[in-house]
């Protein structure tokens, strides 16, 4: 009874970290899509990494689900091969799920790189102008 306990307090931790950060990513998404500070590029950015967000923590929910189920198979069940294949199923999701962290976090390090590059090189256009406007208001007396 004390192992279900567990069982049940790790699915509904899961589950309610799953939808708290679910509603987390809903209002990020419908931040990023309706700001009038991003183009097509960033919107498509972000609503790409609002789909692998989903997934990820729908599927962490599902696992949430899935912990107590498969604990309650194994204490009702008796044929152990659908219990070792229940949690293959289970395990397997978790790798998915982490694949999917691994892979939001290589996207979203390749945007920020990109949008970095971006601002660096307009931070070195603005200096050359600001470079060429001191150099005209001097009028080639030294300062």
């Amino acid at each position: 009874m004390n192992d279900s306990l567990v069982a049940i307090t790790a699915g509904v931790g899961l589950v309610l970290v799953g939808l708290s950060f679910l509603r987390w990513n809903i209002r990020e998404w419908r931040e990023a899509k309706n700001s009038p500070l991003h183009d097509d590029h960033d919107r498509e950015h972000y609503y790409k990494r609002f789909r692998r967000r989903v997934q990820t923590t729908s599927l962490l929910i599902l696992v949430g689900v899935l912990i107590p189920v498969g604990d309650w198979l194994i204490i009702r069940g008796k044929n152990p091969l659908v219990a070792t294949v229940y949690w293959c199923v289970v395990l397997l999701l978790i790798v998915w799920i982490v694949l999917l962290a691994f892979a939001d976090m290589v996207a979203t390090r390749m945007y920020s790189r990109v949008e970095l590059s971006k601002i660096q090189q307009k931070k070195r256009e603005l200096e050359r102008q600001l470079t060429q406007i001191k150099s005209r208001n001097s009028n080639g007396h030294a300062n």
